[in-house]
């Protein structure tokens, strides 16, 4: 076997072995495949795609490149949560230590910003001091005093999605089916859990566009999963406006603190406790989906699961007086004309984040947290001609032109129109 006939098998669709797989993927983590070579190989699958088999001997492969975590003797229920990406999608910074605070026990291997889309770890670096490199041993000991931790893979864990997981962020590969699904599962399976609610997005802002395909990635979670003998339930979920009211990494921190202490009520919120409901149910914590969303709820009420946040600060390094940085120079978007905010698109957002440099490029640049967007009106909303729309927070006036071209393309005002906006759209794997 060789690199060149397994690209070109691929590259005219037709589906590789186990044993073609296991070979170019081994070689790829062991040097002996350059990185353009993966490249070329991802490009193929990206538009040839994989099959159901395909698609299971890549995440065994990914899942078998490195070790695996046990904690199923110590903890229980084990269950996580994982969104396939969005903008201003802050949800695992409120559900990891709600649902902790309810008695399920959540191992969070995260990732950092795809794209246009934000990262868990990302956002949770925003924080000084916040450790998002946990070794083994550091897991295993936060996990059993603050209920979960959230931190990137070690190089031990599944080293062949990281390295791949870098290319595909800079080769426009990131919303492959197969390499979303194969990157998700070696990582929640490698963490040993026994359930996993995912967070499928759908909409603009997602690498997921319409239903069909959201559905056809629900139904790959699911059936792998299967195979390797974890429990999915994948909530597809509305990514057409941007989630919330911020986007950008520290504005997002603060909106997650903000809902933890029972400030803020929002459609982030009614997710947050919707996947989490499913994890209780699934962990048996509740009975019935009502009974957990109100557990949920009172965790917040009663400052539980705020104080459980806190504890995981304080265990993973962080500045347990959360002052976190949001720059002090900014600048208003404003309405041009009076009518309806029809639509914000979200991948726009995105993009603009990426100029004011709050994301990445290309791999290895510097994320500056501190700049973002405030969404200060939302869909359905009436306006009048002068009205703040967007408050844009920057730092450096070098891309701020750029910036400014994506939020002022990003939403549309007309004279009148029927409001509908889903929050999910569909839950698979009940």
């Amino acid at each position: 076997m060789d690199p060149i006939s397994i690209i070109k098998k691929k590259q005219i669709g037709y589906p590789l072995s186990e044993e073609e797989i296991n070979f170019f993927l081994n070689s790829f983590i062991e040097d002996k495949i350059p990185d353009y070579q993966m490249s070329a190989l991802l490009m193929s699958i990206y538009f040839v795609g994989m099959d159901f088999s395909e698609i299971y001997y890549l995440t065994d492969v990914f899942v078998n490149s490195g070790k695996k975590l046990d904690f199923t003797k110590n903890f229980s229920p084990l269950i996580d949560k994982h969104s396939t990406g969005g903008v201003g999608d802050k949800v695992s910074l409120i559900l990891a230590p709600l649902v902790s605070s309810c008695g399920v026990y959540v191992p969070m291997l995260s990732g950092r910003g795809l794209g246009h889309t934000g990262g868990t770890l990302d956002k949770l670096e925003s924080i000084r001091g916040y450790n998002v490199n946990l070794t083994f041993s550091e897991m295993k000991n936060i996990l059993s005093e603050c209920g979960y931790f959230i931190s990137g893979a070690t190089e031990e864990i599944v080293p062949a999605d990281k390295k791949i997981y870098e290319l595909r962020d800079v080769t426009a590969t990131v919303s492959s089916i197969p390499l979303i699904v194969s990157s998700i599962l070696s990582k929640k399976i490698a963490e040993g859990i026994k359930s996993l609610v995912m967070d499928v997005k759908c909409g603009s802002g997602s690498f997921i566009k319409n239903l069909s395909d959201a559905k056809k990635l629900s139904n790959y979670l699911i059936e792998v999963s299967k195979k390797f003998g974890l429990k999915t339930v994948c909530v597809i979920s509305n990514m057409d406006a941007p989630l919330g009211k911020y986007v950008g990494n520290s504005l997002e921190v603060f909106e997650a603190i903000e809902i933890l202490k029972g400030n803020l009520k929002n459609e982030v919120y009614e997710l947050v406790l919707k996947l989490g409901a499913y994890m209780l149910l699934l962990g048996g914590i509740s009975r019935t989906f009502e009974k957990g969303m109100k557990k949920l709820e009172n965790s917040i009420s009663s400052g539980r699961a705020f104080d459980t946040f806190l504890k995981n600060i304080k265990a993973q390094g962080g500045d347990v007086n959360l002052n976190i940085q949001i720059s002090s120079d900014f600048v208003l978007v404003k309405a041009k004309e009076s009518g309806f905010l029809k639509y914000i698109d979200a991948s726009l957002l995105g993009k603009s984040l990426l100029y004011l440099g709050g994301g990445r490029f290309k791999k290895g640049d510097i994320i500056d947290h501190s700049v973002g967007i405030e969404v200060l009106k939302r869909e359905g909303e009436e306006v009048k001609t002068g009205d703040e729309l967007f408050r844009v927070f920057y730092s450096s006036k070098s891309n701020l032109k750029e910036a400014l071209d994506f939020i002022n393309k990003s939403f549309k005002i007309v004279n009148s129109f029927d409001f509908k906006n889903d929050l999910i759209f569909e839950v698979m794997g009940e």
